[in-house]
């Protein structure tokens, strides 16, 4: 029994020195190894510039025409044709639509079959206007030479001024229908074609040809081009400035706001800013950046500053910790204050190689160098 535990712990003294020299031998190749070089980092160096920089803050803003409004006839008819579609620009005057107008077509005729009758009556006045007239001159020799009484040349006379008085009014009343006929075939004219009261976009057609549309009720829906507006919410305690940074598409523009009105509603002021037109939808919204700041110091990339516990930095290129004052972000830039040195240079790496490089002297290769 001795014998087997002699040899049992015999074996495993053997691998476990074995196992001492395995590692042994390990180590003393690992400590032959080369030490691996560290790869540097490839950085920018950039000076501050000194001066002032603007900060701008986005929101939402609702993109409206400046002008827009309804087209109407001003008489009841059949809308006999639409030039245009929904989405169509037109011109100052060009005709958009045309109406039929039953209503004015109706009191036309009704005139017309008066004056009409009024002329028949006219004739009548004028015949019975020259019989007075001829009976009265020939009453008057009579009595000038005693034919008859002085009563009946009287009645003569009555007679004849009525029937003067009969053809004027009938002649007045046919001037006045006339007149109106000739008012109404320019209505006719005018009121039958709805035309554009400046250029514009077409927004909404609310009828159909063949279909029938009262006096006042809209045809069309239409909007101005030649001015529109952005007109932003934001609370009342941000300073807004004079700039607004508005992006569409691949275009970038640069707008000036034109005034800033107080609102009661949830605690906003409206920042209203004009714009020419914009390749959107109007009505629609649009991100707007409205300058809500002006900070003067030195600006410098987001990417130059260090954020450590103890404050925010700027790292030299001899990985010295400058200390700064961050006054606002903006973009892809940095308003700081500070006792910056004006001819030091200063590594741009973002936040973690720079964590690196300052705090463990990690190695840099300058970009361009």
């Amino acid at each position: 029994m001795k014998k087997y535990l002699f040899v049992t712990v015999g074996v495993l003294f053997f691998f476990f020195a074995f196992g001492l020299y395995k590692v042994k031998e390990r180590k003393e190749e690992l400590n032959n190894l080369e030490k691996p070089k560290m790869v540097p980092y490839t950085v920018s160096l950039i000076k501050p510039q000194k001066g002032k920089l603007k900060a701008f803050t986005t929101f939402r803003a609702k993109y409206e025409p400046i002008h827009k409004g309804v087209l109407a006839p001003k008489t009841s008819g059949i809308v006999q044709k639409l030039s245009v579609r929904e989405g169509d620009t037109f011109k100052r005057g060009e005709v958009l639509a045309v109406v039929d107008p039953t209503d004015l077509k109706a009191q036309l005729n009704t005139l017309t079959a008066k004056a009409q009758a009024l002329e028949v009556a006219l004739g009548a006045a004028k015949l019975f206007y020259e019989t007075q007239k001829s009976i009265y001159e020939r009453n008057l020799k009579l009595y000038e030479t005693g034919g008859i009484s002085k009563e009946e040349l009287q009645l003569s006379e009555s007679s004849l001024k009525r029937a003067e008085a009969q053809y004027m009014q009938t002649l007045a009343e046919l001037k006045s229908v006339k007149a109106q006929i000739e008012e109404l075939k320019h209505n006719l004219e005018n009121y039958s074609k709805i035309k554009a009261p400046y250029d514009g976009v077409i927004r909404t057609i609310y009828a159909k040809e063949g279909s029938f549309v009262p006096a006042g009720k809209p045809v069309l829906e239409i909007e101005n081009t030649d001015l529109y507006r952005l007109v932003a919410s934001i609370p009342t305690d941000v300073k807004v400035g004079k700039t607004a940074l508005v992006e569409v598409g691949d275009k970038k523009y640069t707008l000036e706001v034109d005034k800033v009105l107080p609102s009661a509603q949830n605690g906003l002021k409206k920042v209203v800013i004009y714009t020419k037109r914009l390749n959107i939808p109007s009505e629609s919204w649009v991100n707007v950046k409205i300058e809500t700041g002006e900070c003067k110091g030195y600006t410098v990339p987001s990417s130059a500053l260090l954020y450590l516990d103890g404050g925010t930095y700027l790292v030299n290129e001899k990985k010295k910790l400058i200390p700064v004052k961050v006054e606002f972000l903006s973009g892809n830039s940095a308003c700081v204050t500070g006792k910056i040195p004006p001819e030091e240079r200063f590594i741009v790496a973002g936040q973690f190689r720079l964590r690196q490089i300052a705090l463990y002297k990690y190695p840099i290769r300058v970009k361009g160098k």
